[in-house]
Order: structure tokens, then C-alpha cells, then sequence
């Protein structure tokens, strides 16, 4: 407590007691003139009394009035507050939104083609749902057709990581076959190797539809079922995917790129 405000409560004190003391003389003095037959003085004394006495306990009203009006101005501005802040949230929902229907509806996606712009617009969604203390699993289902989009986007890069494996292996594959006379094994030799063009078209169509959380078993199969490649050549493709695998399963986890240089490197049409 303050100098100031033992001051204050010291004189509220001595201003009651006056208040109250002088009251009660008034009271009593009118009392006593009833037996005075005295009807005027009486009421004079008796009125002043009580108006003393309230005067004494009416700072008492003021007070707790004033902290009711004060409570509820105080609670009033919370409220404003708290409107203001959502109504700036939902703004910025506003904007996100519509700005990014207007880009899909005119087919400007541009401005979200690339990685980097991609990933900023899904940090600002998390960032936005996030101050609206929006729950993880909601989040996780907001940002799922991106990351569905993104994952797929990954996957797709993957034979190109081993393409020269495949490319090497088919060359050699026809040279061999042309220096074999007609028979069973230059038609095995032949049959293999348009095989393993339709299994690159197919897994191609695999990866840009498949379902995100199968989508690391789709590459591993991509590679050990593969017709053309040794199990030397399938051990070599496995490793070189393993990275983007990494970032694959990082992207499923927590919807969100890992290392977005090393993802940019593998989607140069991203760029």
C-alpha cells in the first residue's frame, strides 16, 4: 500500500466517523424532542440524522457501483478485443482462400507451381488455422489434397533417378538380341524389353494416382519388380532413391517439406 492511499483510506475513515457521529447526535436530538413536543425541530433533527447517516456509507455505493460499470466496460473491451483479432483472422482466411480459387479458377497456377511458392502457401494455411486453434487433425485433413499433390509430385521423379540404369540396360539388352538367330530366346529378349517399356508407362500412371501413404511401396515395387534390371541394378536404384523416399515420408508425417533445395533438385520443372 502506498503513502497516498493510506492517506485516502485515513481520511475516508475520519470523514465516516464525523458523518456518523454527527448522524447520530441528529437522531438522538430528535428524539429527544419529541418528548419537547417540539414537531419541527424533531423532523429537522431526525431528517438531518438520516441524511448524515447515508452521506457517512454513500461512497461505499459509489464504490461498488463503480467497480460494477468498471467490471463490465473491462469485460466489454475484452470482448471488442477478442472480435477484433477474429475478424483479422478470418480476413486473412478470406484472402488465402479466394486468392487461391481465383488462381485455380483462371488457371494461374503459376504463382503455386513452383516448390518454393507451394510451400509457402501451405505454411500460411497452417499458420492461419493454427492461430484459429484450429485442432492438428483438422490441419492434417485441411492440407491432405496438397500434400496428396505434393507426394505424388515427388514420386514421379524416381525413375529418373534411375533411368540410366534402365536406358543402359535395354541397349544392351538389343544388341544382344540382335546377334541371336530366331528362336525362343531372342523372343524372350523381345518380349522383355516391351515389357519394360509398359512398366515404366504404367508405373508412371501409378505414381501421378495413387493413394499418398501407398506411394512408398509403389516406388519400391517399381524398382524390385522391374523386368529389365539385375539384382545388382535394383540394389543401385534403391539407394539412389532413398533420400527422396526420406523426404517423401517427412512430407506424410508432418505435411511439410524437409529440406526444400533437395526436393526443388529433383522437380526442375518446379523451379
Amino acid at each position: 500500500m502506498t503513502i497516498t492511499e493510506a492517506i485516502r483510506k485515513l481520511q475516508v475513515f475520519v470523514v465516516d466517523l464525523v458523518l456518523t457521529v454527527a448522524g447520530l447526535i441528529a437522531l438522538i436530538a430528535g428524539l429527544l424532542s419529541i418528548f419537547r413536543d417540539n414537531a419541527a425541530l424533531t423532523a429537522s433533527c431526525i431528517g438531518a440524522g438520516i441524511i448524515l447517516l447515508f452521506a457517512s456509507t454513500l461512497h461505499r455505493f459509489e464504490l461498488l457501483k463503480g467497480f460494477g460499470i468498471e467490471a463490465k466496460i473491462r469485460k466489454l473491451d475484452d470482448t471488442i478485443d477478442k472480435a477484433q483479432i477474429a475478424l483479422d483472422k478470418l480476413r486473412d482466411v478470406t484472402e488465402l482462400t479466394l486468392s487461391t480459387l481465383v488462381s485455380l479458377r483462371t488457371g494461374d497456377y503459376e504463382q503455386i507451381r513452383s516448390l518454393t511458392e507451394s510451400a509457402k502457401l501451405s505454411e500460411a494455411i497452417r499458420s492461419t488455422l493454427q492461430g484459429l486453434q484450429t485442432d492438428g487433425p483438422t490441419i492434417r485433413r485441411i492440407l491432405w489434397p496438397w500434400v496428396t499433390f505434393e507426394v505424388r509430385s515427388l514420386a514421379g521423379a524416381t525413375p529418373a533417378m534411375w533411368s540410366d540404369i534402365v536406358i543402359s540396360r535395354r541397349e544392351s539388352e538389343s544388341d544382344r538380341m540382335k546377334d541371336l538367330p530366331d528362336g525362343e530366346e531372342r523372343q524372350r529378349l523381345s518380349t522383355m524389353l516391351q515389357e519394360s517399356q509398359e512398366f515404366s508407362r504404367d508405373y508412371i500412371r501409378i505414381f501421378s494416382t495413387c493413394a499418398p501413404d501407398k506411394t512408398l511401396t509403389a516406388i519400391d515395387h517399381s524398382i524390385s519388380e522391374h523386368p529389365l534390371m539385375t539384382e545388382s541394378d535394383k540394389r543401385t536404384a534403391m539407394d539412389r532413391c532413398s533420400n527422396l523416399k526420406n523426404e517423401i515420408r517427412f512430407l506424410l508425417e508432418h505435411q511439410k517439406f524437409r529440406d526444400i533445395e533437395y526436393c526443388r533438385s529433383q522437380l526442375p520443372y518446379r523451379q
